[in-house]
């Protein structure tokens, strides 16, 4: 639905009805439609959201909608580096049955405190050797962004490094989620409309 309309539709459920939708959508998608509701219309849909979605949505509310934490999911896939290839495939697995995470093809590895250590595609944890490591797998050299980055940045970085999913990491290098190339499109497609807006 178009944005407008979609917040119009939310607003004149009961919350508790508009919560049941918006809990279906991934994160990202959950935190931007409350961005577009009145304050106490989102307020009163968020009270009515579970706990465990309510705290990663607050999360995500509280970045500004035009920043890499304004549009990044938290619906990622990330595995210790100490781990077996046969372990995190495991893990990717159980993940998947569970059908919320967007981006499947790129497997981030952290170490013990979440901080970013390196990532590598869904191809390569398969090729791997039984009883290897996930760090002895994965690219070391890894691009990242913070979450204040603004949204014109990430989207250089997705094109300048050829980038499908960019990791957004927090002061201390910890993986705090993932901007998807699709939801950098969005962004540059809203700025683009925005522009021309103030150009007429």
């Amino acid at each position: 639905l178009d944005e407008e309309l979609r917040a119009r539709i939310l607003e004149a459920l009961p919350a508790r009805r508009a919560a049941e939708i918006v809990v279906e959508m991934t994160p990202d998608d959950r935190a931007d439609v409350l961005e577009e509701l009145s304050e106490d219309a989102a307020e009163d849909i968020l009270a009515e959201i579970p706990a465990e979605e309510r705290v990663i949505t607050e999360r995500l509310l509280a970045y500004e909608p035009d920043t890499a934490g304004g549009l990044m999911t938290t619906d990622f896939v990330s595995v210790p580096g100490d781990i077996s290839v046969d372990d995190a495939l495991e893990r990717v697995r159980e993940m998947a049955r569970e059908g919320r995470q967007e981006a499947m093809y790129s497997i981030w590895v952290t170490d013990g405190d979440g901080r970013l250590r390196g990532v590598m595609s869904l191809r390569e944890l398969l090729a791997a050797a039984p009883g290897t490591r996930t760090d002895e797998v994965a690219w070391t050299e890894v691009v990242s962004v913070p979450a204040t980055c603004d949204r014109s940045d990430v989207a250089r970085v997705t094109s300048e490094y050829d980038l499908v999913a960019v990791p957004v990491v927090d002061d201390d290098r910890r993986l705090v989620g993932v901007v998807t190339v699709d939801d950098v499109i969005d962004a540059i497609e809203e700025e683009h409309s925005e522009d021309v807006q103030k150009m007429g």
